[in-house]
């Protein structure tokens, strides 16, 4: 080992009865990128908000350069040249990307006021440095998710940071805007920059970083170089046991065909067909963009569409949410917190939000019938919870995800679609979601699974519908399946 950036000993943190963190011992060595892992709840966020000065520690000592410091709040912590690029960054979409990264210190003139000649010239020249290409007067507003990540990696590089931690930078990003990220972290390791990286997705985890640390239960498990140590020894350290087969795929012969979809075209997709069967997962793969999203929300009655649409030998035309639903065809969104789910409710209103079956023929809530239901649902699904009144917003995001998956078993769908259902996730938690996906296709659920990560595409799904510029590029059997094939398909189109 070189030498520490920065160091934590014996870090401890407690809320109330909860040990979030227990005895942690950890270096970060100067001028390498360093991943965090662990599952939901291991400690990585409480630790992150330690060395970010969002919260204090009770009891231990974190050290810069080894010499101990004090960080009571993140300006100590910028003081001390750490600087942190948030998932969820609070950012004021209503000023300029030059006024976001420098504010509380933007530049004044003589008179006091603000010097935005100045206050350009500045975030130009911050921009030029890592080879950022951002308008310093557009306003946060008018760009993409991406691009406001961009500015968030330039508001802590603009603190002039020793250390910079990024957390889970890519779970909003495209392949092409990863490759981006990519560079500039690339870029900063090669200024001496100490990164601490963390990601649930072990790709990214071996093609950016030397260093890797592990915390399971609030303790460090694993340190040492990211080279010596196999992807399942990693995961073995992270989830406390042997994870088997990640990909739990249930060899099913799929029934008898449950929906049939012709010609569908709306404002972004024109004449997907395709079908699907009782207990087959038919996956949709593509470039961002490509169309894959607006499929679901056009069959789930969100987005108008033309063309048929047969369920159980019916036709049918879906003109809502509320009608999908009723006629047993459910979404899984891809944005769980903000569409999935009430992060304020708790477990037992969530799950029972959309299940009219709780009602007696009066209007009455059948309170005793739903807790039932909801306590059988959290043993089924293993959610991982104190009790059926936890605030879903205090859950992890595995545990989070699964009581969507919960809210829409209530209504005993048939076709079941899953946007992108184990992003942002673990890799236990992802165990445990397809384990969950290959009960549903037991019991004679079709499902539509839209991912963006190919090896779980390949593993779960029996075909694959490859989207290409909002038209079914091609359709590929799973004796077919390779990434090359996908690939070719969603780049250039053509027949399978």
């Amino acid at each position: 080992m070189g030498t520490a950036a920065i160091e934590v000993r014996n870090l401890d943190k407690r809320y109330g009865g909860v040990h979030a963190l227990k005895s942690i011992n950890l270096s970060f060595e100067k001028g390498k990128v360093c991943a965090l892992l662990g599952e939901n709840g291991a400690g990585k966020s409480t630790l992150i908000k330690i060395l970010s000065g969002i919260e204090q520690p009770t009891g231990g000592e974190i050290l810069i350069d080894g010499k101990e410091i004090k960080i009571s709040n993140p300006l100590t912590a910028q003081h001390y040249g750490i600087s942190t690029v948030h998932q969820e960054p609070m950012q004021v979409m209503a000023i300029s990307v030059a006024e976001n990264i420098y504010a509380g210190r933007l530049p004044k003139n003589k008179l006091g006021m603000v010097d935005y000649r100045k206050l350009r010239r500045q975030t130009s020249e911050l921009m030029e440095k890592i080879n950022i290409r951002l308008d310093p007067d557009q306003l946060l507003s008018e760009l993409s998710i991406a691009q406001r990540q961009l500015v968030e990696i330039l508001k802590a590089i603009s603190y002039d940071a020793k250390v910079v931690i990024f957390d889970e930078p890519t779970s909003s990003l495209t392949k092409e805007e990863t490759k981006t990220l990519y560079e500039i972290i690339r870029m900063l390791h090669e200024r001496g920059i100490t990164i601490i990286y963390v990601s649930h997705r072990m790709k990214e985890i071996y093609d950016l970083c030397q260093e890797a640390a592990v915390l399971r239960d609030g303790r460090n498990v694993f340190e040492g170089r990211i080279d010596k140590i196999s992807q399942e020894e990693l995961i073995r350290n992270m989830v406390g046991r042997n994870m088997g087969q990640l990909y739990p795929k249930i060899e099913i012969q799929p029934g008898k065909k449950v929906l049939e979809v012709k010609n569908l075209t709306s404002d972004y997709v024109k004449d997907v067909s395709f079908s699907l069967r009782e207990g087959e997962i038919l996956g949709l793969s593509g470039l961002v963009g490509a169309g894959r999203t607006e499929v679901a929300r056009a069959l789930f009655g969100i987005d108008s569409y033309k063309g048929e649409m047969i369920l159980d030998q019916k036709a049918i035309h879906i003109s809502s949410p509320d009608e999908a639903i009723s006629k047993g065809i459910v979404l899984v969104p891809e944005d769980r917190k903000s569409q999935g789910l009430v992060r304020i409710l708790d477990i037992r209103k969530n799950i029972g939000a959309v299940d009219m079956r709780y009602h007696h023929k009066w209007g009455f809530l059948m309170q005793r019938d739903e807790e039932k239901t909801v306590s059988d649902l959290i043993e089924r699904l293993n959610v991982k919870t104190p009790s059926a009144y936890q605030i879903v917003d205090n859950l992890s995001g595995g545990n989070q995800q699964k009581v969507v998956f919960a809210k829409w078993l209530t209504k005993t769908p048939r076709v079941l679609i899953l946007d992108e259902p184990t992003r942002g996730i673990d890799v236990g938690a992802k165990a445990e979601i397809y384990s969950i996906i290959g009960e549903l296709v037991r019991d004679g659920i079709g499902i539509i699974m839209i991912s963006s990560e190919m090896p779980e595409l390949i593993a779960m799904s029996d075909r694959i519908l490859v989207m290409r510029e909002g038209t079914c590029a091609g359709i590929v059997d799973r004796s077919d399946f390779s990434e090359h094939t996908l690939i070719n398909l969603a780049l250039k189109g053509g027949t399978a």
